[in-house]
């Protein structure tokens, strides 16, 4: 400051000087403004595949679960079989030792052959 309460002003600033600042100010201001945009787009872009990404991912994710679904209910019915093929093979056994049980080894051969031919002519 000068005294009085004046502002010292620069010797080499004039009119034309300070209207040429403003305007390199404001071209400063239009690239700066002109790159923020460009980064935006590319940036949109970016994030534009990351989404295409996102929805193929979520899309699978859904074929997926749909597959676990039914290979669930694949595996309950087979379950179900295989329990019903053991009692069936309980059942069998049982049977088979009360034969063995009341029958001579003669007849018992005889009975197993009948058996592998019937099973033979199923096949």
């Amino acid at each position: 400051m000068i005294q009085g309460g004046k502002t010292a002003t620069c010797f080499f600033r004039d009119e034309k000087t300070e209207r040429e600042m403003e305007e390199l100010k404001k071209k400063d201001n239009e690239a700066l403004n002109m790159q923020t945009q460009d980064l935006f787009k590319k940036q949109n872009v970016k994030l534009d595949a990351i989404h295409g990404t996102i929805k193929t991912i979520k899309a699978a994710g859904q074929d997926i679960d749909k597959e676990n679904d039914a290979h669930e209910v694949l595996l309950d019915n087979l379950d179900k079989r295989v329990d019903e093929a053991k009692a069936n093979a309980i059942v069998a056994e049982s049977s088979l030792k009360k034969l063995m049980a009341s029958t001579n080894t003669c007849t018992l051969w005889c009975i197993i052959m009948i058996e592998i031919a019937i099973v033979g002519l199923l096949i």
